[in-house]
């Protein structure tokens, strides 16, 4: 960007801050938002459509859609003949539709017989009205761009708004441990109520000239409307205790928080308060990032603390937020208002299936403009009149059992990644001790080889290697659907698995996620040129 474009860019995200924090949003005014953007949703569909696909020379989905015959007015047709959902199923079958592999830009798209290439880059959002970058880890760990304007900041407020008031968290102080100054704190900023506390996870010494500046003329400009944000502070994975002190300070009070941070980091608060004997009872944590687990669920509970999750995607934002009166232990409400939603069967490789979630843009304030695209994500989505807040509002599509279908593979041996969390979050703390963020598996690659390690924290003490290895190959062996016996004989006879004795790889949010892949160019430089040991 040149040195004007850049000036200009400033200009408006200052212009835009001071317009979005002037009024602050309350529950009626959340409610009625929502409301409006379910009445409109079928239009709004047809705009982005319209807009952001058949308007747009190089959309891949124009692409896709010219390949399949359809134009606007079929489109049109369809969803007046059976909405927006039943549109989607049409058009996935037709072949409009974008795999994990082609909306990274990994693979081309490819149908009847011709071949696109594309990138990443071409599924950005052409509507969007960005006001400002930031990073986000994703699912992976690994930071991409993601360009946000004030549209979805006002979205998540009343996301949060609704929220807040479902859990009756009505009153109580928000804190946040993020990798910066995130667009959380403009979404409490606009509820009234700017965090407390804004610990980060990354070294603010190290974000950088532009990043600095950003958050300092943002602190700056909230507390000129009133709404105070913070300095941040920086607090590393083994510096946990600081922020479980903050929060026992708060249950002390009479006030317990609300901390916000993804699923691994709150484990991690809540074990950290127990060693060190701190009462964080009554805390609610706002949780997402991470499949909340029932292992992670029993740590939270054990300090006396609950969740509130929201399902999060860095592509486009905010999924679906938790239910007030819920059925399963992770049940979020799907906005549909802002997405469309269809599943189909994803085969891995190991034969097993799993019902993948396929989105569609409705409300255009995410990154990524998707049209029948896979996200990596599997749930079980279900229509259930709950109750709460959000269902009385019409947010009556539930999932439930989020997971990542991604895999473990090795010597030509596939795991499904949901087999592993009972691995490591269940079998392996129970016969060898520590807790659910002292294991993880990595898959890595020695001298051309595929080596798996699995990756022991050094506070779990001594631990009998070939024992730990044994089980692992055992618990895998027992799983039928997922190759059995004749996969982990292959493992066995090859050394792929073996025990290594360090803390588990952790994104910049603090995930740590039971699987890790570890890319070859990753794990040299990571090692001074060598492949990971």
């Amino acid at each position: 960007m040149t040195l004007s474009g850049k000036i200009a860019a400033n200009a408006r995200y200052a212009l835009g801050l001071r317009g979005f924090l002037r009024h602050s949003i309350d529950l009626e005014g959340a409610r009625s938002l929502l409301q409006s953007h379910l009445a409109r949703r079928e239009a709004s569909f047809l705009k982005v459509i319209e807009r952001g696909v058949y308007a747009q020379r190089k959309s891949p989905y124009r692409w896709l859609l010219q390949r399949a015959d359809i134009d606007f007015e079929d489109v049109e047709r369809l969803v007046a003949q059976t909405g927006v959902e039943g549109t989607l199923e049409r058009l996935y079958d037709a072949g409009v539709y974008v795999t994990l592999e082609e909306s990274k830009g990994r693979q081309p798209l490819r149908r009847n017989g011709d071949e696109l290439p594309v990138s990443a880059a071409d599924f950005h959002n052409p509507l969007l009205a960005t006001a400002f970058d930031k990073r986000s880890s994703g699912s992976s760990g690994i930071p991409t761009r993601a360009r946000i304007d004030f549209g979805r900041v006002l979205l998540e407020s009343s996301y949060v708004t609704v929220l807040q008031h479902v859990h009756g968290l009505e009153g109580r102080r928000f804190g946040l441990w993020e990798p910066g100054l995130t667009i959380f704190a403009l979404v409490l900023a606009k509820m009234g109520n700017p965090p407390e506390r804004v610990f980060t996870t990354a070294d603010t010494r190290t974000l950088g000239l532009r990043t600095a500046i950003f958050m300092r003329y943002t602190q700056w400009v909230c507390g000129r409307l009133g709404q105070k944000l913070p300095p941040l502070e920086y607090v590393r994975r083994e510096d946990v205790i600081q922020i479980a002190r903050w929060l026992a300070e708060k249950t002390a009070a009479g006030t317990p928080a609300v901390m916000v941070c993804m699923t691994t980091p709150a484990v991690r608060i809540c074990l950290a308060a127990k060693e060190h004997g701190l009462d964080i009872s009554g805390t609610v944590f706002r949780i997402g990032g991470e499949p909340y687990t029932p292992s992670k669920a029993e740590v939270i509970a054990s300090a006396g603390a609950r969740t509130a999750g929201h399902y999060v995607l860095s592509e486009i934002g905010s999924v679906g937020a938790a239910c007030g009166t819920p059925a399963h232990l992770d049940d979020y409400h799907a906005f549909k208002e802002k997405l469309g939603i269809i599943q189909r069967e994803k085969r891995m490789a190991s034969g097993a299936s799993v019902p993948a979630m396929i989105y569609t843009t409705i409300v255009p304030v995410g990154h990524s403009l998707m049209l029948n695209t896979e996200s990596g994500d599997y749930a079980t989505m279900e229509e259930r009149e709950c109750g709460c807040d959000f269902g009385r509002l019409g947010y009556t599509t539930h999932l439930s059992g989020v997971g990542s279908y991604e895999k473990l593979t090795g010597e030509g041996v596939t795991f499904v990644g949901s087999r592993l969390y009972e691995v490591v979050e269940k079998l392996l703390p129970a016969r060898f001790g520590g807790n659910v963020a002292d294991y993880q598996i990595v898959e890595e690659e020695e001298q051309g080889l595929p080596k798996v390690s699995i990756v022991v924290a050094p506070r779990v003490g001594p631990v009998d290697e070939q024992a730990l290895v044994a089980t692992i190959l055992e618990s895998l062996a027992a799983t039928h659907e997922d190759g059995g016996q004749a996969m982990t004989d292959i493992w066995r006879q090859s050394g792929t698995l073996r025990v290594v004795r360090r803390e588990p790889y952790a994104t910049a949010t603090m995930k740590v996620l039971p699987l890790h892949v570890m890319r070859p160019d990753a794990a040299k430089k990571k090692n001074g040129g060598n492949a990971a040991k």
